[in-house]
This record gives C-alpha cells, structure tokens and sequence, in this order.
C-alpha cells in the first residue's frame, strides 16, 4: 500500500489485505505487517509471500483503491561517443 502523510511524504508497506466475494477491497490492517515466525522455515516462507505481495498491484491506503506505479525517467548523461573515446586514448 502507499499511505501520504498530511506533510507530503509518502511510503510503501505491506498489509494485511481482505476481499469480499466479489475479489473487492473490503478492508486492510491499520498498520503494516512485520516479518516473524516460530522458526526459520516460516520465516522464509514469510519473506517469500511478501516478496509477491510486492509484485501484486499497489493500493492507496486512504481508500484502498488501485493505483498506477509512476514511471521514473532516467537521465542518460551524455558522453562521447566511442570513436571519440578512442582517438582520445
């Protein structure tokens, strides 16, 4: 889930996320879950389902709704090209 502060910054979390028969949000934890387990085998079976809670869509925390991820654009930095490059060596 995103959650946006009345400040202005915002963060990702994973929740508890619960659906109705329809496969509509009906209800999300209050507060993000953390991993814990009895042993190591849950705990990396923990890990392994939030790995995939990662990958599902993201939804806003204010309604629940499904938001789009924003496409960061990358800055290509400018060089020479590698002629140049090498006839400068």
């Amino acid at each position: 889930m995103k959650r946006v502060f009345e400040n202005g910054d915002s963060e990702y979390s994973i929740h508890e996320v619960y659906y109705n028969d329809n496969d509509k949000v009906e209800a999300w934890t209050e507060n993000p879950i953390a991993p814990a387990a009895e042993n190591i085998k849950e705990l990396q079976q923990t890990l392994e389902r939030m790995a995939l809670a990662a990958k599902k869509p993201i939804l806003d925390y204010a309604n629940g709704k499904e938001i789009k991820p924003q496409r960061i654009k990358l800055m290509r930095r400018k060089t020479k090209s590698r002629s140049k490059i090498k006839e400068s060596v």
